[in-house]
């Protein structure tokens, strides 16, 4: 389905959208992706993700990609999208695409709801939260006091 899968891309960032606000329906219909996920479900929206971000050319040289993993993670990530917007959630999508009026507005804010919690998961791994930080130790702590001291 191109729209979610557009709404895929604009909720990583890779397409720009614009800013609406929330309607209910898209509120309920974000809140149903989550409830209707599982751990693992979540995780693999942040392997697609993540393989999304791996084929910018700023990051192709410092993350090797198996490109044997690039249609099994497509192709598993289309199963996921097609049941949440068919099955788990059918109902809560076509209220919010009715309520915004445009569906790639109504996809795009819901699946970003989704891939907040999926992030969540992610960072909650030690390793992945070791990485995240080991910048730390490169700032610079006497310019931030000076910058942040009240």
């Amino acid at each position: 389905m191109r729209t979610a899968a557009t709404a895929l891309l604009l909720f990583t960032g890779i397409l720009p959208f614009p800013v609406h606000a929330t309607t209910a329906e898209t509120e309920a219909f974000g809140q149903c992706l989550i409830g209707q996920t599982t751990g693992e479900d979540r995780l693999l929206l942040a392997r697609w993700i993540t393989l999304a971000f791996a084929s910018h050319p700023v990051v192709q040289d410092v993350i090797a990609v198996d490109t044997g993993k690039l249609a099994e993670t497509d192709v598993a990530m289309a199963e996921l999208v097609t049941a949440l917007l068919t099955e788990r959630c059918g109902a809560q999508a076509r209220a919010a695409v009715a309520a915004e009026g445009d569906p790639s507005i109504a996809m795009q804010k819901a699946f970003e709801m989704l891939g907040a919690v999926a992030s969540q998961e992610v960072m909650q791994n030690p390793a992945a939260q070791e990485r995240i930080n080991a910048f730390a130790s490169h700032l610079d702590a006497s310019r931030l006091a000076a910058t942040l001291a009240p």
